[in-house]
């Protein structure tokens, strides 16, 4: 079980836990631990009873939403070990704690918020537009630059007004200032009109008049700043004033204790110049972005450690590349911007055709897969395409609206203008309800259902960025229905929408992923007990801040706003608490992600004695060239002849999908016998293949579990489910599994939650399980081609009309169904399901069913979950199994010469069955006159 911290005496030279009479004052974790783990142990040896481990009072707040997550996590998993109720704390960020501390009465959203902003800035009288944007055609288009500004200004407790009344350095117009204070009473005003608050606004006013000493129901017992160096002032004021016991959790060292006020936040002047012992020894140095990122991936492989953290984001598609080179996968725990998803483009894509009305619009939206099947033209063979770019060479359309000319008389031109007006009739049909002007609130419900019309037919091809960007489309549009004002175009309406989405990230959570990238401010809250650095170099790090066109850094200073010294002491605070403990492997380079030349980071030169001048030889050895080595010479690669071989007497269902797509490359595998060697572990965490095995493995021991199959309560299913995969994980890593397998080990929890309402369903409509792991007594004839076929069905289950259903459990983190997996343009290119009826065949008959009713998939993908049985009739379930038969007496005679048909990427043996290499001529010689080369 997990051993409990003892709670009768701090570690040494540490302040124990805080009373609520006690002053404030950070709590330094414990340096032998990662930080995520020490803050785990310091809330269950301030907060656990014998029973339980209630934080349903505590506000847990950490830099970033990451961190949050690994608390919880961990918390979970520790909670669970030592046997205690779980209640969880509630999360936030650093950066909305002010808004959790003082949440408004009714908060705005980001689109009510924007449209304001824009309707102040067109109620503007001229000679204040005049002053805000001069020159500007288009006043609305200064109302983010504006919103930006008046936020940054928010959260240092201050409205446009207070800028205005204040001291102003000399270069600044004070008139400017009073012109956007008035924008702003208007915005407040319209906002109010709509019963509405800026959420920042409305912390800034309670941080003005102080905290309310009556607690109410929502207002944390305690407040835990885990890491929380860099708080808003807003923030940390109502910190000060707030009821709650305040506890800060700090990660620096305990020489730079020193450098954080009460409240865990920096001190500039204290970290303007102090030491941070980087370790030379931990430095290593590359040139341009891929060997950069080449050692990242090697360090993180030697170091046991999946975590790698980039300063500079722009490496991060070097770092997949080097990854992918040694057969591992990456996950982005940033996530990615859901402006980037399908959903989003196809809404940019409309909005730039309602607009513009350019035919190139038009095309450009008809080419894209999801318009081109909803528009019912053969996608297949890809004839609209075809079509689009035949008749833009001929007839050089300008206008998307107005008759398409009609080119030169050619009846290959004639083809392509019918497609193409077909295809634009009836996309015309598709957005026909966003023709028009209506209110903003009108406008909802139509944008939602041509959003609908467009995606439903790719909806079962839509991956988890695409999901997460259309349920966040729904939420936006659902606000946009309450808002109100003079009727519109459709494109305002998109317009708001998009900038909404583009505000967000979809953080996908892990799977089987080998790397995970980290942002440079996740890097410290990681648990992992080592991690590697890369891109720290001195343009990003210690970061800079985005000019704006109203607050410059003299202007911030003057208004006591942070600047680039907070951000300074924030970052250097952060190196520090990397350093300690030797946590810390630094990757330096000489060019950044655009080739541009940089030096490393001045954080990394702030070590006492030699240790910057160790560093700064580390870089100059990266910009040394290389040893010049000879080229390569000519190609002698050869794969000799075949020798005589007994073939295998007994095929696996899952062996006839290598031989379809090589049968050389299937004489390796099941003749030969070849093996590929594993990969060295990247780090301690499970790779997509554990994950796979641990899901099944739960899956199995729940299917094998007589005493719950009749049980059709999703909540009762979801309890033993989490029960096995428990067990299913202890049996794998013992007791005390590595923080970043808790976090896989959620995520499987995630996908085994969905497939238990699944399950439940699936058993009140009268499926019950016979079988898991079956496989038939002894192997089953093929035909009469005299070999023998074997296998292991996931699960069996009968229905008393039905019949048996044959069920293979998929946990890939992209969702699939058996026709995408077994058929290609109607070609068989897999044959296991269809060879699970043969094999079931005698079970069918000790239960007196005809056949398999069923085939199909359980898929436990990170988009979603589901049963999706194939519809394949009894013609194509005959004609795989006489392919199979073809297959078996090809097998049998030894026939194995023929190369690959298409690249089989996942197979680490293709190489040497010349399947995706490029093959000089001397190769594609000999192999066309005597079999493979």
């Amino acid at each position: 079980m997990y051993t409990l911290p003892r709670m009768d005496a701090p570690p040494a030279g540490k302040p124990g836990p805080q009373h609520a009479d006690a002053p404030r004052r950070p709590h330094l974790l414990d340096p032998s631990l990662p930080p995520p783990l020490a803050a785990r142990d310091w809330l269950v040896c301030t907060f656990a009873t014998d029973t339980d481990l209630d934080l349903s009072g505590v506000l847990l707040v950490t830099p970033g939403a990451r961190a949050s997550r690994v608390m919880v996590a961990l918390l979970a998993e520790a909670a669970q070990r030592a046997g205690l109720a779980l209640w969880p704390p509630a999360t936030t960020t650093a950066g909305r704690l002010a808004e959790a501390l003082a949440p408004a009465a009714r908060p705005a959203g980001g689109i009510a918020r924007r449209r304001a902003w824009q309707r102040a800035m067109e109620a503007a009288p001229p000679e204040a537009i005049q002053r805000i944007a001069p020159a500007a055609d288009r006043p609305t288009a200064w109302a983010d630059e504006v919103a930006r500004a008046a936020d940054e200004l928010a959260s240092g407790g201050l409205r446009f007004a207070d800028a205005a009344d204040g001291d102003l350095p000399p270069q600044e117009e004070p008139e400017l200032w009073r012109a956007l204070a008035g924008v702003q009473r208007r915005y407040e005003d319209l906002l109010g009109q709509a019963g509405l608050e800026d959420p920042a606004l409305a912390a800034l006013d309670v941080a003005r008049r102080g905290a309310d000493p009556s607690q109410s129901s929502d207002t944390p017992r305690d407040i835990v700043l885990l890491a929380c160096t860099d708080l808003s002032p807003v923030a940390r004021t109502l910190l000060e004033s707030s009821p709650a016991r305040v506890r800060v959790l700090a990660t620096v060292p305990a020489m730079h204790v020193e450098g954080l006020d009460d409240d865990g936040c920096v001190r500039e002047a204290y970290w303007a110049e102090a030491d941070i012992a980087v370790d030379a020894d931990a430095c290593v140095a590359g040139g341009a972005a891929l060997a950069q990122a080449r050692l990242a991936v090697r360090a993180a492989m030697d170091a046991g450690t999946s975590t790698i953290g980039l300063a500079d984001e722009a490496l991060a598609g070097a770092v997949r590349r080097a990854a992918a080179e040694h057969g591992l996968t990456v996950h982005e725990a940033a996530g990615s911007s859901l402006a980037q998803a399908g959903p989003a483009r196809l809404l940019a894509a409309i909005r730039r055709l309602m607009v513009d009305r350019r035919y190139a619009d038009l095309d450009a939206l008809l080419r894209m897969p999801a318009v081109e099947r909803a528009v019912g033209i053969d996608a297949g063979d890809a004839m609209l395409a075809r079509s689009l770019d035949v008749y833009a060479a001929a007839a050089l359309p300008t206008h998307a609206h107005g008759p398409l000319p009609a080119g030169p008389e050619h009846p290959r031109v004639r083809g392509a203008r019918r497609t193409v007006r077909i295809a634009r009739r009836r996309l015309w049909r598709m957005l026909a309800p966003l023709f028009g002007r209506r209110r903003l609130a009108d406008w909802a419900e139509p944008v939602s259902a041509v959003l609908a019309d467009l995606l439903e037919p790719s909806e079962g091809e839509l991956g988890p960025l695409s999901r997460a960007c259309a349920e966040a489309a729904g939420r936006a549009l659902r606000e946009l229905s309450s808002l109100d004002g003079e009727p519109v175009r459709a494109a305002e309406a998109v317009d708001l929408v998009l900038h909404a989405l583009a505000g967000e990230r979809a953080a996908i959570e892990p799977g089987g992923e080998d790397l995970d990238l980290l942002g440079w401010l996740e890097l410290p809250l990681d648990p992992s007990d080592k991690v590697v650095l890369a891109g720290a170099h001195a343009r990003v790090l210690p970061a800079r801040a985005t000019p704006g066109a109203f607050l410059g850094e003299g202007l911030r200073r003057a208004l006591g706003l942070p600047g680039e010294g907070r951000r300074l002491a924030r970052d250097a605070a952060a190196m520090a608490a990397l350093s300690a403990a030797g946590r810390l492997r630094v990757v330096l380079g000489s060019r950044d992600a655009r080739g541009e030349p940089v030096l490393p980071s001045p954080l990394l030169l702030r070590g006492p004695d030699s240790s910057p001048m160790d560093v700064l030889a580390a870089a100059r050895a990266a910009i040394e060239p290389p040893p010049v080595t000879r080229p390569p010479g000519a190609c002698r690669f050869r794969v000799g002849r075949l020798e005589d071989a007994a073939p295998p007497r007994s095929l696996a269902v899952t062996s006839f999908r290598t031989y379809i797509q090589s049968p050389y490359l299937f004489y390796l595998k099941y003749v030969a016998r070849l093996r590929a060697v594993e990969p060295l572990a990247a780090a301690i965490r499970m790779d997509g293949a554990r994950f796979g095995s641990l899901v099944h493995e739960a899956l199995r021991r729940f299917s094998a579990d007589a005493e719950t199959r009749e049980d059709a309560d999703a909540g009762r299913i979801r309890r033993v489910l989490y029960a096995h995969l428990w067990e299913a994980a202890e049996a794998q890593f013992g007791r005390h599994p590595p923080p970043l397998v808790l976090a896989q080990i959620d995520a499987a929890e995630k996908r085994l939650s969905e497939f238990a309402s699944i399950e439940a369903a699936r058993r009140t409509a009268g499926w019950r399980t016979i079988a898991a792991e079956w496989s038939p007594p002894r192997p089953v004839p093929l035909a009469s081609t005299g070999m023998l076929v074997h296998g292991t069905i996931d699960r069996i289950d009968l229905h008393e009309r039905e019949g048996l259903a044959l069920l293979d459990y998929k946990t890939a983190a992209k969702e699939k169904t058996p026709e995408r997996v077994h058929r290609t343009r109607g070609a068989w290119v897999d044959l296991q399901l269809p060879l699970y009826a043969l094999l079931a065949q005698q079970l069918a008959d000790e239960h007196g069913v005809p056949s398999a009713a069923a085939l199909g998939f359980v898929a436990l993908s990170s988009e979603r979950s589901g049963v999706h049985i194939a519809d394949w009739d009894a013609d194509d379930l005959a004609g795989a199994q006489a392919l199979a038969a073809e297959i078996a007496a090809r097998v049998r005679d030894g026939v194995f010469a023929e190369r690959g048909r298409w690249p089989f990427k996942d197979d680490p043996l293709a190489p040497l069955a010349g399947v995706g290499l490029l093959l000089d001529a001397e190769h594609d010689e000999l192999a066309t006159a005597e079999g493979p080369a």
